[in-house]
C-alpha cells in the first residue's frame, strides 16, 4: 500500500491537515512530489476547505485522533484513466501533505463528474 506524509503534517497532526490541506487530487499512481500530484498523475481534483474536514477520536484500533474528509463531487476534467491514489495538497507552499492508496480503483472519464469518497487519516496513540 503506497502511503506517505509530509513532516509538517506529521508534526501538526489532524489540526494541521484541517487548516492547511486545500486541494485533493485523484492520481493514476502514487505521486512522490507536489508536481506529480498536481499535474503529472492528476486525473481529477477538488478544492477543499476546513469545513470539509472533521477532527475526531480515532474510531479504529489504537485510539488517537483522525482527520476525515467528507465526500467531494468533482466536475469532469479533460483526462480519462484509472485513479488508484489520492493526494492531499497545500497549494500556497506547493506542499504534498499526504498520499494514500484508494481502497478500490476509480475510473475517471474525461468530461464526466466523479466522486472523491470519504476517507480518514488516523494518528494512533503511542504504545
Amino acid at each position: 500500500m503506497s502511503k506517505s506524509m509530509h513532516n509538517n503534517f506529521l508534526d501538526g497532526g489532524p489540526s494541521y491537515g484541517k487548516t492547511n490541506i486545500n486541494k485533493v487530487t485523484l492520481c493514476s499512481q502514487a505521486p512522490t512530489t507536489y508536481t506529480e500530484a498536481n499535474a503529472t498523475y492528476e486525473l481529477a481534483a477538488a478544492t477543499v476547505g476546513s469545513a470539509d474536514w472533521t477532527v475526531a477520536d480515532n474510531d479504529g484500533a489504537g485510539g488517537g485522533r483522525m482527520l476525515t474528509l467528507a465526500q467531494q463531487a468533482i466536475a469532469g476534467g479533460d483526462v480519462t484513466g484509472t485513479a488508484n491514489h489520492i493526494a492531499m495538497l497545500k497549494t500556497g507552499t506547493s506542499e504534498l501533505c499526504a498520499v494514500n492508496e484508494l481502497s478500490a480503483d476509480l475510473g475517471i472519464v474525461g468530461g464526466s463528474p466523479c466522486i472523491v469518497p470519504t476517507f480518514a487519516i488516523r494518528f494512533k496513540d503511542p504504545v
